[in-house]
């Protein structure tokens, strides 16, 4: 479980493509049968990439990831990802670098490409009184 938050624009684009591959992860499809059905889906109009910056953010210290066996792995950083088609880390003026606390693209030039960059800490909300 790794609960995610989106704007408006987020939540009809990118949030729609990742519910899809959870959905078909739980139906048993690889990830490159998936993969594939996602760039089928973009490119017949099924899924969309957003029309302006899309944001997502991650900062909720109850997820709780697992590895493709159901195992548990803990928690990944808190963080925000800003999702613009077709981007890469040179036009942000990003150094390409492994270490995930330096700003950096993921899925780079394609047309759910986001900047992720992490957070100091997880948000929670306060509890309810």
């Amino acid at each position: 479980m790794a609960p995610q938050c989106g704007d408006a624009e987020a939540d009809a684009t990118v949030l729609e493509v990742d519910r899809f591959r959870t959905e078909q992860r739980l139906a048993g499809q690889s990830r490159g049968e998936i993969d594939r059905a996602i760039s089928e889906g973009l490119a017949v109009g099924r899924f969309h990439s957003p029309k302006r910056p899309a944001l997502v953010y991650m900062m909720s210290s109850m997820q709780m990831l697992t590895d493709p066996n159901g195992k548990s792995v803990g928690k990944w950083m808190p963080h925000v990802m800003v999702y613009y088609p077709f981007m890469h880390d040179k036009d942000f003026g990003l150094v390409d670098t492994p270490d995930p606390k330096v700003p950096g693209t993921v899925y780079p030039g394609t047309a759910l490409s986001a900047l992720v960059v992490v957070t100091p800490g997880f948000v929670d909300p306060a509890p309810a009184q």
